[in-house]
């Protein structure tokens, strides 16, 4: 299960999924954003403090289990520091001329930080972090349960 997206991506073909012994070879190419998967967060730990000590201005780093498997993974994900959600929220409503005031956006990890706190409507699933569920203003199940589904389905009936 946990490498189900890897494994469809690579029989569709997909050019963007590259496998790198070296990370500092990912950094010559046009990178949307790079995720380093370990047994454990101390193999994470390092790998963190050097993209914060060189790059904190430039970058976001995430550091968080694999909500998705019982492997006991951890995930480091790096990407651009303007590559957030919320900015990409803003610039889509205002490219299509959609107003805010009516959003409704889930989430879970720190990653979702800056949506919720721009959203009138922020649903935090069972297993969100601390700083998600102080910022919902509504919680569902969790998300092995397709509880954003359900609430989705609720909501439209």
């Amino acid at each position: 299960m946990l490498f189900r997206s890897v494994d469809e991506r690579q029989r569709v073909g997909d050019p963007r999924l590259m496998r790198v012994d070296d990370v500092h070879r990912s950094f010559d190419e046009h990178v949307l954003a790079l995720t380093v998967i370990a047994p454990s967060a101390q193999e994470i730990d390092a790998l963190r403090a050097d993209l914060l000590a060189e790059c904190a201005d430039s970058v976001q780093v995430y550091v968080f289990p694999n909500g998705y498997s019982d492997l006991g993974d951890v995930w480091l994900t790096v990407s651009d520091a303007l590559a957030t959600k919320d900015r990409g929220i803003r610039l889509l409503a205002e490219h299509g001329g959609f107003a805010l005031d009516a959003l409704t956006v889930f989430g879970d990890g720190e990653n979702d930080v800056g949506m919720f706190e721009m959203a009138p409507n922020a649903i935090a699933v069972a297993n969100a972090v601390p700083p998600i569920r102080q910022r919902a203003t509504e919680w569902i199940g969790d998300h092995a349960e397709d509880s954003v589904v359900k609430y989705l389905q609720k909501v439209r009936a």
